[in-house]
């Protein structure tokens, strides 16, 4: 039977196993997974001496790293059963996880506020009755003029403990307690020292000595006559 007009005669020899083209070029006579060359293969042999001081090497970091792992699970142990206690209180843990990041760093705490506004948003859009309540929270969420040292600063004027509203590890806590040990200070500056009892202050407590009028004193018969 020949072929139709036209037809080209197609050859059915299987092609070369070669590399696959890429932007008109080879890539190579091997498949891609004989190319692939491990780290491991480039690097040089290691006599019997150099080996053994690296398997020393490595068991010497191991040794260090094994028993800090061992308290690392022991800490995630101990910090699941005391999620597990507050569940029991109907305090989840997600809750803790708030507080951490308002007493965190700005961002943390910016992406706290950032998520309570899109709820607003989110309810005002549904016509939800929270909306009306955090609509109070939007109008009182502005810039703030007052740093942490004049919190820290009021709260000794308040005569409270030393107890910044910040996480210990963070930089508004340390400026918080700058402001409160300043007005400290202030204070301890301005207190006088008590005088010991018995003392009396002379210029307060002791009559003035009568002026000197030249008739003598007190006890002088005044009808002798004058010398």
């Amino acid at each position: 039977m020949g072929r139709p007009p036209g037809s080209k005669n197609k050859s059915t020899k299987p092609k070369a196993s070669g590399g696959t083209k890429r932007g008109g070029k080879k890539t190579g006579g091997f498949p891609a997974s004989d190319r692939k060359v491990t780290r491991a293969h480039n690097e040089p042999a290691l006599n019997a001496d150099e080996e053994q001081a690296k398997i020393e090497c490595f068991n010497a970091h191991r040794d260090k790293i094994r028993p800090l792992e061992a308290r690392l699970e022991t800490a995630k142990k101990l910090v699941a059963e005391a999620y597990a206690d507050a569940k029991k209180d109907k305090l989840p843990k997600k809750m803790f996880g708030i507080a951490k990041k308002l007493l965190g760093t700005k961002k943390q705490e910016d992406g706290i506020i950032g998520d309570v506004k899109m709820i607003r948003f989110v309810a005002k859009a549904v016509g939800h009755s929270m909306a009306a309540q955090l609509d109070l929270f939007a109008q009182d969420d502005g810039p703030t003029t007052i740093s942490p040292e004049q919190e820290g600063e009021q709260a000794s004027r308040d005569n409270k403990p030393a107890k910044p509203p910040y996480a210990p590890d963070t930089e508004l806590y340390q400026r918080w307690m700058a402001g409160y040990y300043a007005h400290q200070e202030t204070l301890q500056k301005g207190f006088k020292p008590l005088q010991p009892e018995g003392k009396k202050s002379k210029a307060k407590d002791e009559p003035a000595p009568p002026p000197d009028d030249g008739w003598g004193d007190d006890e002088h018969d005044p009808a002798r006559p004058l010398n």
